[in-house]
């Protein structure tokens, strides 16, 4: 059995790891510091995850920047991937795209772990904001929920689009499928179907 500490530092992306290799977590202490790709941490929170399907080399730990990068590093402290959300189509919140942490689970039945994560800045109304689901294994987009473009639809406009809340994942209907329900700074509580379509 594996523990890990983490601890983050807010210059840069800097990611230490203190990691505990007995069964009771006191002994054999490791240290490991990883400079990631991107600007600072933000406010969101590491994931930690078997993201392979493959529990015998370990858990891996998601973390993202505040300026949209995903990481996907190893338990050994390899960077996995690196990959952005999509851009939030406005100007000057580069250091200001995410501050959600990420949520993993299957949304499907195929199988594939997906990473869901809240985006937007708080800054300017005039940003994008939603959710994305990744690709566990190896970063890539799999949808994205625009809460300007859903808001446009639905003729309500909103101060801000953001979603700075964890998605929470969980079959609410018994079929099979996962849905995915978040706070937003609308101050709209959303369900989305699993492949990301608006259910309410």
């Amino acid at each position: 059995m594996k523990c890990c500490l983490l601890i983050l530092l807010n210059r840069g992306v800097i990611l230490t790891l203190l990691l505990l290799s007995s069964s009771l977590c006191n002994a054999q202490i490791r240290e490991l510091e990883i400079a990631l790709p991107g600007s600072a941490n933000g406010y969101s929170s590491p994931l930690i995850a078997d993201i392979d399907n493959n529990p015998s080399n370990g858990l891996e730990i998601i973390k993202t920047s505040s300026d949209g990068n995903v990481h996907a590093i190893s338990s050994s402290g390899q960077l996995l991937w690196t990959t952005s959300i999509p851009k939030i189509d406005c100007v000057g919140q580069v250091g200001n795209r995410v501050h959600s942490s990420p949520a993993i689970g299957v949304l499907n039945k195929s199988g594939i772990k997906s990473i869901v994560i809240g985006f937007g800045a708080v800054v300017s109304r005039s940003c994008d904001g939603g959710v994305v689901a990744l690709n566990a294994q190896t970063g890539s987009l799999q949808w994205k929920f625009s809460l300007k473009d859903f808001s446009r639809k639905q003729k309500f406009w909103a101060f801000r689009y953001s979603v700075f809340s964890t998605p929470a994942l969980s079959d609410t209907n018994g079929d099979g499928l996962m849905e995915i329900g978040f706070g937003a700074f609308d101050r709209n509580v959303y369900l989305l179907n699993s492949n990301g379509s608006p259910r309410w």
